[in-house]
């Protein structure tokens, strides 16, 4: 097999780095959980990094010594990285690229080659979830951990030195290659906390929290144990930190040996709501008064996200693979392929293990096993075919070949070793051949086979259409079942020589089998027994012969073969093939039939309008018989051995005929018997209905019907005669009168209708609209009636005196008290009984209205209480109108500014008469008083003036205004008002006293107004003391950033060009505005631009740092002066996160220092310089 040869060289300078890229056709590595390659270095120990980058410019590394401590060795070794640690991937689509990543940096400071080779193999995205994602191993000397985000200490109360940590790594052990972090702590100062933080992903700058899915993930692992008895914690707490919420878990019975934790994500920590789908921080945290030693050190290793169910490390052997085919055949004992050709090798396996990448073939040659082929996931069992080629293998050789299994983790198991030869040039031919390529279908043919090539021994195997037939031998006895165009072929092998075209496959020999002839016999109908004899044409092709019964010189005669059925052969040769057929078929001739029919009636005597059944008896009939029914005579009926006859005549006559299609009978057209009916004529009915008669009429006999005897039949009779008109109710009945010939049993029935008429009860009542009336009111009488007819008369009487009105109301113009009012009703009903009716009379109650008088009241205001009205008589009435509640209250401010018209109702209790009565009610508009202070809210800078405004409304002409502060007056009299000072906090408010006679709310207070007092935003600028003269332009550094500068060389707004200011002394001002406050300070601050002739700065004071050039791009001359002692020089980021620290001494009172920046990002940064005494700072600038 081939690999990839990477050769890498950093070692040019500190910023040196190389690589190697791959290109990818935009991946979606979604369904993907793991990267895997092979890796072997030349000298062992090599350092690089793997990286993979998104088409929207997103990137991500991993250090593959965290999964591959000490990096590669002088062997093959396999690397698996979830893919879950490209952390800062926040999706794995379009995954454009894959990098090798070799630098100078990581490489010196693991101690790892900084020129070397490295060869790689078989680099896959697997499909298997491996369970685990490293935090941190601790494998390598770098301040960033498994997910590329930084580490660090932190303290709550800024004293760092009470938290320190470090990578250590094992001397003289056996596993030189492991390491852990080394914590110190010290919590002796009070409500102190702190300890060490890994930011998870990072971003660009390595703390940026980079908030990833962990639901994959059950629980945090980790390994702890203390340095010693004494400086033992006892314990310590984790962190997982999203943005919003920091969930926290205790690492406790910290011993000195090591131990294993694996805390739960659900329910093993605080708060128990933890949602592992944003995590971005992990923090390991000691807190004052919570360990056992309130100093000490910890060690901690392999942090790591864990899922249960799988084993760490896994070690999981796959199942041995097992040789199934070879080219789809099974394995012999010597087993060969064609030479620059493809093959397939087919291994078995029982089951399939979800951790199986591969399935691989590899040969052995020059001592050395080769991959030649390879089947990765996923995979179909049992059989799992791998394809190779044979083009690099050698010719005619034996060569050893075996499979092996491969698990993600890199564990394998082999197969057997089996053999394989490359065939060799000489071609093996077959030939086959036959005396008879055509013959006739049912006999049989035979073959012969003749090979080129004789061997130890041969065998042969026929082939009939493509099915294995025959014997091994070289003759082949075809079988009589042979068809036409059927293909004889022959596969012979040699055995014991690897040939090229072994198994040879022989010609192919289509055999010509002619049909025997088909003879096709067309049935023909049965024929009667007398029929004369005739030549058969029953068969086909013509020109054969018939034999059988009944045949004589190729004539059949039925008087011969006789009634039956009778078997025929016939016989044909076909005169261009030779090949005879026969067939056989039948003929019937059918004995002739005697034909005779009689008949018979359901009844001979019968009325008119009964129906008789006539049925036939036929003996000798064949199955198309036909029945001719006649009557009179005449045909009838259908062809059917069954007629119905209704309403027959006396005398008719009925017979059959029977007739038959067939022509082998005798008496055909059968005449039946002939059967004379006897009809006997109906009674005849004469029937007078009766009169009308009345629901209350008694009940009679019926004598309405002749002949006498008969029954009568219907509602409201009883005893077949007496009628009853009570039961039969009132309506129009159906009388049927039914009679029967004592005689000839005939019946006949008669109908008639009597009608029962109603009895009618006449009523009426009159009622009132009312018993009592009001002068004036309308009163309407109405009657109501039963029994009144079609044609009713109404007849209404006031004080018994006939007025001329006819109807069912009546409404007289005017009535008076005491009056009588009465009704006679006349019903139009026939049957009618009391008529005339005369209602009960009514007598009327007339009330005279009652007497109103009204005043109206003074004129009122909107802003008036409610108040009772009490301008009417006599007292008890209702008010009415705009503005009055509860029936007398009458608020002005409901009813609004105007005239309004109020309405009297007044109701006599005892007569329940009404009248009403009007006035009008004058309401006069309230003044509203408004004031408002403006500003509402105030906001100002410390020494800044405000002035306030009152604005009013309805104020009149001569208003009163009084201004307080904090509740206090201050005697101010005006419209506006400047007080000073004003504190943050004051309250400015006002009090208006109207002079409308009218005004509401008087005097008002407004609403006061709250100031706010920002204080000055304290503005830096501190510049380098000298910069030289060709140094780029860089950053001024006003604190804080967003201001604006005023000074010589400045350009971008910020950026401050020595070379355009040109070399003296330069002077700036830094002018920043709070965007939150407004308020402006400024700040200012001077620097030296100088000309480079081998400058070194002096140093006028006795204690001093002067750094040049300043901005650099790397190397940094420090010139320090103090009084000789040891100083500490300290450089952190503007995170705040040390860089650098080292403690310096020099001779005399002066040290001249180069710092080397190489690889340090571009921006801002701040040394210190400590003694025992003092301490300054000042500022660096790193500019690429």
């Amino acid at each position: 097999g081939r690999s990839l040869q990477i050769h890498y060289d950093v070692s040019a300078d500190t910023g040196s780095f190389c690589g190697f890229v791959s290109e990818l056709p935009q991946l979606d590595l979604t369904n993907y959980h793991y990267l895997s390659f092979w890796v072997k270095g030349l000298a062992g120990g090599e350092y690089f990094q793997v990286e993979l980058n998104r088409e929207n410019g997103e990137s991500a590394k991993v250090t593959t010594w965290n999964y591959l401590p000490c990096g590669p060795s002088t062997d093959w070794q396999k690397v698996v990285i979830p893919l879950d640690a490209f952390w800062n991937l926040t999706e794995r689509t379009e995954v454009k690229e894959f990098v090798i990543v070799f630098d100078y940096y990581h490489s010196f400071n693991n101690g790892s080659p900084l020129s070397s080779d490295l060869y790689f193999d078989n680099f896959l995205f697997g499909s298997f979830f491996p369970g685990y994602l490293k935090v941190d191993p601790f494998e390598d000397g770098i301040n960033s951990n498994g997910t590329s985000g930084n580490n660090g200490n932190f303290s709550e109360t800024g004293t760092e030195d009470n938290y320190t940590s470090e990578t250590e790594c094992a001397t003289n052990t056996v596993d030189e290659c492991a390491c852990w972090l080394h914590l110190n702590y010290d919590n002796t100062q009070e409500d102190e906390f702190g300890g060490a933080f890994f930011i998870l992903g990072g971003g660009s700058d390595g703390f940026t929290p980079t908030g990833r899915d962990l639901s994959t993930y059950d629980s945090l692992y980790l390994q702890a144990r203390a340095v010693g008895l004494n400086t033992n914690p006892g314990n310590f707490k984790v962190e997982l930190k999203n943005p919003t919420t920091t969930f926290s878990a205790s690492i406790s019975a910290i011993d000195t040996a090591w131990q294993s934790y694996s805390i739960p994500l659900e329910g093993g920590f605080m708060p128990d709501d933890l949602i592992p789908t944003n995590i971005g921080q992990f923090t390991i945290v000691f807190e004052a008064n919570e360990q056992d030693e309130p100093a000490g050190a910890v060690l901690v290793d392999e942090i790591a996200f864990r899922s249960s169910g799988f084993s760490f490390p896994d070690l999981t052997q796959p199942q041995a693979p097992q040789l199934s085919a070879i080219n789809g055949e099974a394995p012999g004992e010597e087993n060969c392929v064609d030479l620059n050709s493809a093959a397939t090798i087919s291994i078995s396996l029982d089951s399939l293990n979800q951790r199986l990448e591969s399935v691989q073939l590899e040969y052995l040659l020059d001592g050395e096993w080769r991959v030649i082929g390879s089947v990765y996931s996923p995979f179909q069992p049992p059989i799992i075919d791998i394809p190779f080629t044979t083009d690099a293998l050698p010719e005619n050789e034996l060569i050893d070949f075996r499979s092996f299994t491969e698990n993600y983790n890199g564990s394998r198991q082999y197969g057997e070793i089996f053999q394989l030869r490359v065939r060799n040039t000489v071609e093996l031919q077959l030939d086959i051949s036959t005396a008879t390529p055509a013959t006739c279908a049912g006999e049989t043919v035979s073959f012969s086979a003749d090979l080129n090539v004789q061997g130890d021994n041969q065998v042969y195997q026929w082939f009939l259409n493509g099915s294995s037939v025959g014997s091994n031998a070289a003759e082949y006895m075809a079988p009589s079942s042979l068809t036409d165009g059927s293909q004889i072929s022959c596969v012979a092998t040699v055995e014991g020589l690897c040939l090229t075209n072994n198994p040879v496959q022989s010609n192919l020999i289509s055999i010509t089998v002619h049909p025997i002839p088909s003879i096709e016999f067309t049935p023909i109908e049965p024929f009667c027994e007398l029929t004369d004899p005739f030549v058969p044409t029953l068969a086909q092709p013509e020109g054969g012969t018939y034999s059988g019964t009944g045949i004589i010189d190729g004539m059949f005669y039925p008087a011969e073969a006789g009634p039956g059925i009778h078997t025929l052969l016939y016989t044909y040769t076909d005169p261009e093939t030779g090949c005879t057929g026969t067939g056989t078929g039948t003929i019937e001739a059918t004995p002739a039939i005697q034909m005779d029919i009689g008949i018979t009636a359901s009844q001979l005597e019968a009325c008119p309008g009964d129906t008789i059944v006539f049925s036939a008896q036929a003996t000798g009939a064949v199955s198309d018989a036909h029945y001719q029914w006649v009557i009179n005579g005449d045909f009838a009926g259908t062809n059917a051995p069954e007629y119905q006859l209704t309403n027959a005549q006396n005398e008719t006559q009925v017979s059959c005929i029977l007739s038959s299609d067939e022509e082998c009978t005798t008496n055909n057209r059968a005449q039946s018997n002939v059967i004379t009916l006897l009809v006997h004529p109906i009674p005849s009915i004469s029937i007078v209905p009766a009169t009308e008669v009345c629901a209350a009429d008694p009940p009679f006999a019926l004598s309405v019907a002749t002949p006498p005897g008969g029954t009568y039949i219907g509602p409201g009779i009883v005893d077949s005669s007496t009628f009853t008109p009570l039961d039969a109710g009132v309506g129009s009945h159906m009388i049927t009168y039914e009679y029967s010939d004592p005689e000839t049993g005939c019946s006949n029935t008669a109908q008639a209708q009597i009608e029962v008429l109603e009895d009618v009860v006449v009523s009426l009542a009159v009622e009132p609209s009312s018993v009592q009336i009001c002068r004036g009111d309308m009163l309407t009488f109405s009657a109501t009636a039963s029994g009144q007819g079609q044609e009713p008369l109404y007849s209404w009487q006031v004080n018994a005196m006939d007025i001329g009105a006819d109807g069912t109301s009546f409404s007289p113009d005017s009535l008076n008290d005491g009056d009588i009012v009465n009704c006679v009703l006349t019903s139009s009903e026939q049957c009618a009984i009391e008529n005339p009716v005369i209602a009960e009379p009514s007598l009327v109650t007339v009330h005279e209205l009652p007497e109103i008088h009204l005043s109206p009241p003074e004129q009122v205001c909107t802003g008036d209480d409610p108040f009772v009205l009490s301008i009417a008589t006599p007292l008890g009435g209702t008010y009415i109108g705009p503005g009055i509640v509860d029936s007398s209250t009458f608020t002005p401010l409901d009813a609004g500014v105007g005239t309004h018209l109020v309405t009297y109702e007044y109701t006599n209790p005892e007569t329940r008469c009404s009248n009403t009565a009007q006035t009008q009610i004058e309401v006069l508009e309230d003044i509203v008083v408004s004031l408002v202070i403006e500003p509402p809210s105030a906001q100002t800078c410390r020494g800044d003036t405000l002035t306030f405004s009152a604005i009013a409304s309805g104020q009149g002409q001569e208003p009163q205004y009084s201004w307080q502060v904090n509740g206090m007056d201050t005697g101010a009299d005006e419209m506006s008002f400047s007080p000073y000072p004003l504190h943050d906090g004051d309250t400015v408010s006002c009090v208006l006293t109207s002079s409308e006679q009218c005004a509401a709310e008087n005097p008002i207070v407004a609403e006061p107004a709250v100031v706010t007092v920002h204080e000055l935003p304290e503005v830096q600028l501190s510049l380098p003391d000298s910069v030289a003269l060709n140094t780029s332009a860089f950053p001024l550094g006003g604190i804080p950033s967003g201001g604006t500068y005023s000074g010589p060389g400045i350009e971008m707004d910020s950026l401050f060009n020595p070379e355009q200011a040109g070399t003296g002394t330069h002077h700036f001002i830094y002018t920043f505005t709070d965007f939150i406050t407004g308020c402006t300070v400024s700040a200012s601050d001077s620097t030296e631009v100088y000309l480079i002739t081998n400058y070194i700065p002096t140093l006028s004071e006795e204690w001093g740092i002067v750094v040049f050039p300043n901005p650099a791009n790397n190397l940094f001359q420090l010139l320090i002066k103090g009084p000789g002692q040891e100083i500490e020089l300290v450089i952190s980021n503007s995170y705040g996160q040390k860089l650098f620290q080292e403690i310096v001494a020099w001779p005399g009172n002066a040290l001249n220092k180069q710092l080397n920046c190489q690889g340090w990002p571009e921006g801002l940064y701040y040394l210190q310089a400590i003694d025992e005494e003092k301490q300054m700072i000042t500022r660096i600038v790193v500019q690429h």
